[in-house]
């Protein structure tokens, strides 16, 4: 099925920066054609856009709540995590 294409390009493209630049600076359908065949994959513009389509609106249902994104921003979560800290005393 092409569309299994599709994603498979739109995984790889995701994956490479370099290869997002090569497709970012697309202008039309049949440079796209062509610059897929190249990276070996057999997909038209319509069943990219398509499978792009698919994978936003899947994506959808799995939104982060406030609280997740404020755990993520910090770079760190320790909700449900216990520590043990020992105070040491030093004389003066």
């Amino acid at each position: 099925m092409e569309l299994n294409n599709a994603k498979a390009l739109l995984a790889k493209i995701a994956a490479d920066p370099e290869m997002a630049k090569v497709f970012a600076a697309i202008t039309d359908a049949n440079a796209f054609a062509e610059a897929a065949k190249k990276y070996g994959y057999n997909v038209t513009l319509d069943e990219f856009i398509a499978a792009r389509k698919e994978a936003v609106d899947s994506a959808d249902g799995q939104k982060m709540g406030l609280d997740e994104l404020a755990q993520t921003s910090g770079g760190l979560s320790m909700v449900g995590v216990d520590y043990a800290f020992t105070v040491v005393q030093t004389s003066k």
